[in-house]
């Protein structure tokens, strides 16, 4: 069986010469199509672009002229486990530079000020009372401490 012949499906490249895996790949099912499928990229960038406006909370016009969302912030503190109200104000302050401190809601991290008032914003048209957003070391988070 000579390798060399067949296309990967992610490159459309030769499996032999597949800079992805390569060549380990070669046995997938998809190598046996006859004729390569060559992606628009122009699709493939509209297709992250839909998939970020999905995963993006909906911004109401207030937050972009400065109003503030009515909603109480609760900070949990991972490594110590204590949890307390924050001022906005205080939130604000902080340093969203610091890529060793992970803020997260819901899953999801944040790293701005301005993600941090559309997630409350998104949340207090919702209707919840408080939003909790835990802060934590990245050596917390990431290796699984």
């Amino acid at each position: 069986m000579d390798k060399g012949k067949f296309l990967c499906p992610f490159t459309n490249k030769t499996c032999h010469d597949c800079v992805l895996y390569r060549g380990r790949h070669c046995f997938i099912d998809n190598h046996l199509r006859e004729k390569a499928h060559h992606g628009d990229p122009a699709d493939i960038k509209a297709n992250f672009q839909a998939l970020s406006k999905a995963l993006q909370p909906y911004v109401d016009d207030h937050v972009r002229v400065g109003n503030m969302p009515q909603i109480a912030l609760r900070v949990v503190d991972v490594e110590n486990g204590t949890s307390e109200l924050c001022p906005l104000e205080e939130a604000r302050q902080w340093d969203w530079g610091d890529e060793q401190t992970i803020r997260l809601i819901d899953g999801r991290q944040l790293t701005s000020w301005d993600g941090l008032i559309e997630v409350m914003a998104h949340k207090a048209a919702k209707g919840y009372p408080e939003v909790k957003i835990y802060v934590a070391p990245r050596f917390m988070v990431l290796a699984g401490g």
